[in-house]
């Protein structure tokens, strides 16, 4: 039993620690915090380490949902693009790359959902991701 309660802790303590370094900004009218719930229910849509929000939307429609997500981070697109191919097709995505050899871009379906990713390679190492996720159906 006290080992059960020593790991419990351990967890318990691992986890506050983590979470302690995250901070976010909500106080521009809390568009941010909307684009984090809007994000949460695409859980099975990674996005690479070092990329940060700058833009996101969402739109009803009859079928469903439309939402735009735009990220940017310092990765090179090949990378990024390598990154998609192998972690979508992890999270069960089917995946038809339209990539050119200046930008990339990816094609992934479900049975419920599909997801566009345009990756687009700017000066100085900078990459701008581009995730657009609609329910199958929508228009």
């Amino acid at each position: 039993m006290t080992l059960f309660r020593h790991t419990l802790f351990s967890f318990f303590c691992l986890i506050t620690l983590a979470s302690c370094g995250k901070r976010y900004d909500l106080a521009h009218d809390g568009c941010a915090r909307k684009a984090h719930l809007e994000l949460a229910k695409h859980f099975d849509v990674p996005v690479p380490l070092g990329f940060t929000l700058s833009d996101s939307s969402c739109r009803a429609v009859t079928d469903g949902f439309s939402d735009f997500m735009r990220y940017s981070g310092r990765t090179s697109s090949s990378t990024v693009i390598d990154f998609y191919k192998r972690e979508m097709e992890r999270a069960g995505w089917e995946i038809t790359d339209l990539s050119t050899a200046r930008d990339g871009f990816l094609y992934c379906s479900k049975p419920t959902k599909q997801c566009g990713i345009q990756i687009q390679q700017r000066s100085n190492n900078a990459t701008t991701l581009s995730l657009f996720i609609t329910q199958k159906g929508s228009r």
